[in-house]
């Protein structure tokens, strides 16, 4: 309940004193100057002064005796207080008189008492000072504000609930007092007043007076049985004194009803140290086994309650019910109740502060709007202005500002989103395959972004359900375990056919109906309506729903996100059989497949998600990049086609445009579509780099220098666009042509045609070692390529090493038998070293192969055909 001040009339002054020993007769003298002096200081200083309520000002005015009886802090409350008036709107002039007295040392001293009217921002005020005039200099020794704008802010407003207030000064006769008043009333009126004959009954027991306390206990249970914790306490003291029948009784009781683990689990050892049969939790009926629900401890629910609701639930569903061994870790609170206090505290000051008293407290405590959005920082700024409430009215409210975060600082809400991702990670869908719903139980409240709090919520096949709700201490009641049992029951059972895909009936009692409220709730029947009860029979008969299917589609996103494709490829194909429409799965399973290079059962699973998915131009992507690899460019332009059609701004669809325009010969569209890439992507470097290949093969060199300087400026280590770029400076500009050859190389030593690039122009320079050790580091990356043997013996027969040349054409030939031209050097080779009968053989071989050959060599080998 909030409580509120009526508006007051505040009346502030300082008040102090003359000095010392003047008196007040009146001196025959001349006031007419003096009152001219006095009035023009006043009206000089008080509208300065009190235009923005300027305590810097006053005090620059104030005489020195000024702050001997006014302490500056005090001061500075007064000045917050008079900061509510706000700024000066009109100055109204001030009327007074002054007065020349004669101090009992003989001087003379002259005072003025004046009086200022004055409107406000937010009302009026009278400013009343007393000045002094020494040394013919006037100051102020009093200063004085009335208004009925001052009343401060009520911050007394609880959250939640009430607090009890207990007199501790209630002594022990007065109490024995009471009770017996009490006690002398029938039960209805005990039971208005019992909690006194409780406190009374543990004062006997502390005291070591037992007799009393049992009979107290005894009497206060009859008006209030269902006080458990007393109950627990009545028990052991009858334990105490050998009273085991009676005491057997209440822990029975305590043992059956109790929300509490802790009085719970006290009651249950007792019993059992007794060696007291006690009933034993087991399924009434039969239960499926190739379906299982997972109920998970969620921060420290009441293991008792968890095991109630297996065994009940289990017997609702016909479904097997475990616990699981480890419980989830809930953490901090998401909405702190100490928090939430203190914004509401905040946001109520902050609205009824003038803008110059929210600025004197951000002032003085070194705060800014930023800082002041954090409860902590709130917190500072609330002390700041209680205290500025003076003395005993602040340290009042202090205290209780305090009392009242103490109490709720450790209660407070979880949101129900973050829970359920803590759940999925902690147990992945697809490391069983029985358990078909993960069910969170808690005892802490939870809320979403929609709702201030939750019974229960679910995401797939994963649910969070919470008893916070249902307790007989939030809603003031007796505690009772069975009644709290089957509330979380009823949304156990809701929870989990969601997380089976059964969807919600319209019936309006079924234990599934959306409850408004608890008394709704508790109106509903703890059981499936015959349509739930058919959906649920039918899914037991077919376990296979959309949640599940989204849930193996969820880890197989995990696994590509982790690169295990396998995994990933297991995980989309059983989401694809919960769910043979998914089509996100099989768009999944696509990619996962590429990633493993089974292209063909990629292309299967796109074609089969653009069925169900008709719209997505990711996947036109894939299937373009697809089957341009396979070289087949018209079929790759479909596909890229559509992707542009389906979203105009997709560069890749124009990148691949361009590649497929290329590769068909058609410069001109793919200069287009690579334009369009560009300037939708400006800082993608590969849209420059064909740009420069097209315009050099459109003999544009001055297009492609600049597209390929553009490429590299923005990614410097693109080792292809160092070739290309070298391939087209290599007859213009050498020099600059082998530098970039040498970077593509250091950025990839494997690079295969650039070491080709790099020797042949070592060779035309006559540095036939540096072009040997290029293709030999060539051969290093593809050692089956015959081109390559075939150059790297011609620079060894260039360089004169004939028969080392030889060597090299023998593998160009054994790679690749009808390679003409290594025929032709090798016959040059061999007629050099006067092998004439080999050369003749390769040189006719490679005419066979149709190379044309030299006519002067081969009028030279014909010398050598003498008898052939």
């Amino acid at each position: 309940m909030r409580r509120t001040k009526p508006a007051v009339i505040l009346f502030v002054f300082l008040v102090l004193c003359l000095p010392a020993g003047s008196f007040g007769f009146t001196l025959p003298v001349n006031l007419a100057v003096h009152e001219k002096q006095a009035e023009s200081y006043v009206n000089k200083v008080l509208p300065e002064i009190v235009k923005k309520w300027d305590m810097a000002k006053l005090t620059s005015y104030s005489h020195p005796e000024f702050f001997k009886i006014t302490p500056r802090d005090s001061l500075g409350q007064l000045f917050f207080l008079f900061k509510k008036l706000g700024p000066l709107k009109e100055y109204k002039g001030s009327q007074g008189k002054v007065i020349v007295s004669k101090a009992s040392t003989g001087l003379k001293v002259i005072s003025g008492d004046y009086s200022a009217k004055a409107d406000f921002e937010n009302g009026t005020a009278t400013i009343t000072v007393v000045i002094l005039k020494e040394k013919k200099r006037w100051s102020i020794i009093r200063f004085r504000v009335d208004s009925n704008s001052f009343h401060i802010p009520d911050v007394s407003e609880k959250r939640t609930g009430d607090i009890e207030i207990i007199d501790e000064k209630l002594t022990k006769d007065k109490l024995e007092k009471e009770v017996e008043e009490i006690l002398a009333n029938d039960i209805v009126d005990i039971r208005r007043s019992v909690d006194n004959v409780f406190r009374l009954a543990r004062l006997y027991e502390k005291e070591g007076n037992e007799k009393k306390a049992l009979q107290l206990y005894e009497k206060a249970l009859q008006a209030d049985a269902a006080n458990l914790d007393n109950q627990l306490r009545f028990a052991k003291l009858l334990l105490k004194h050998d009273r085991k029948g009676p005491a057997i009784q209440k822990l029975r009781y305590i043992y059956e009803l109790s929300e509490d683990w802790g009085v719970f689990q006290e009651a249950r050892t007792l019993l059992v140290d007794m060696q007291i049969d006690l009933p034993t939790l087991q399924s009434k009926i039969e239960c499926k086994k190739d379906i299982e629900i997972l109920l998970i401890p969620t921060g420290n629910p009441n293991k008792q309650v968890l095991s109630e609701l297996k065994a009940v639930l289990q017997d609702k569903m016909g479904i097997a019910v475990s616990i699981a061994e480890r419980a989830i870790e809930l953490g901090d609170f998401d909405r702190k109740w100490s928090d939430q206090y203190t914004s509401e505290i905040f946001t109520n000051i902050t609205k009824e502060l003038t803008p110059l008293q929210y600025d004197m407290l951000v002032s003085e405590t070194g705060m800014t709007i930023e800082r002041l959005q954090l409860p902590l920082h709130q917190h500072r700024f609330i002390i700041a202005y209680l205290e500025k409430m003076g003395k005993k009215e602040g340290e009042l409210a202090c205290r209780q500002f305090e009392r009242e975060l103490e109490r709720l600082y450790n209660l407070g809400q979880y949101r129900v989103t973050p829970l359920v991702v803590k759940l999925r990670d902690a147990f992945p869908f697809d490391r069983s395959e029985t358990v078909k719903s993960y069910i969170g139980v808690t005892s802490k409240d939870l809320y979403c972004e929609n709702c201030n709090f939750l019974f229960g919520s679910t995401a797939g096949s994963y649910g969070v359900i919470s008893y916070y709700q249902y307790t007989a201490e939030l809603n003031r009641e007796k505690p009772n375990r069975p009644r709290l049992v089957k509330r979380l029951l009823k949304q156990a059972l809701s929870s989990v056919n969601s997380t089976f895909g059964i969807p919600r009936c319209n019936t309006p009692y079924c234990a599934r109906s959306y409850p408004h409220s608890l008394a709704e709730h508790d109106a509903k029947s703890d059981d499936l309506c015959w349509e739930c009860k058919e959906r649920l029979d039918a899914y037991k008969k077919d376990p296979r729903s959309y949640t599940s299917a989204w849930d193996y589609d969820r880890c197989g996103r995990g696994y590509l996100d982790s690169s295990e494709w396998d995994k990933a490829i297991a995980a989309y194909k059983k989401a694809i059989k919960n769910d043979p429409n998914f089509g996100a799965a099989y768009q999944g399973l696509g990619i996962a497949c590429q990633q493993k290079g089974q292209h063909d059962n990629a292309v299967e699973a796109y074609q089969k998600s653009l069925e169900l998915i008709p719209g997505t131009d990711s996947i036109y992507i894939f299937l373009g990049n697809h089957y341009f690899l396979k070289k087949q460019y018209k079929i790759a332009l479909e596909q890229f086609s559509t992707a542009q059609n389906i979203n105009p701004e997709n560069m890749k669809a124009h990148y691949g445009l361009g590649l497929a325009y290329k590769n068909l010969g058609q410069l001109k569209k793919a200069i287009e579509h690579f334009e369009t890439a560009r300037a939708l992507s400006p800082n993608d470097a590969r849209p420059y780099e064909n740009l420069g290949i097209c315009y050099n093969k459109q003999g544009k060199v001055q297009e492609a220098i600049e597209a390929y300087e553009i490429a590299l400026k923005i990614n410097p280590e693109l080792y292809a666009t160092h070739y290309n770029y070298g391939l087209l400076l290599k007859t213009r500009q050498k020099n600059k042509a082998v530098e970039h050859f040498k970077k593509a190389i250091a950025i990839n030593p494997s690079f295969f045609e650039v070491h080709i690039a790099l020797g042949m122009i070592y060779g035309m320079d006559g540095l036939f070692d540096d072009s040997i050790a290029m293709f030999k580091a060539a051969l290093a990356i593809r050692p089956d390529d015959a081109e390559v043997w075939n150059d790297l013996g011609f620079t060894y027969y260039l360089k004169g090493m004939h028969r080392k040349a030889i060597e090299q054409y023998r593998r160009a030939l054994a790679i690749s038998p009808k390679h003409a031209l290594a025929h032709y050097n090798k016959a040059m080779a061999h007629y050099a070293v006067k092998q004439f009968d080999i050369a003749i053989v390769h040189y006719d071989e490679a005419v066979k192969l149709k190379y044309p050959g030299s006519p002067k060599f081969r009028a030279a080998l014909e010398l050598y055909r003498v008898g052939r």
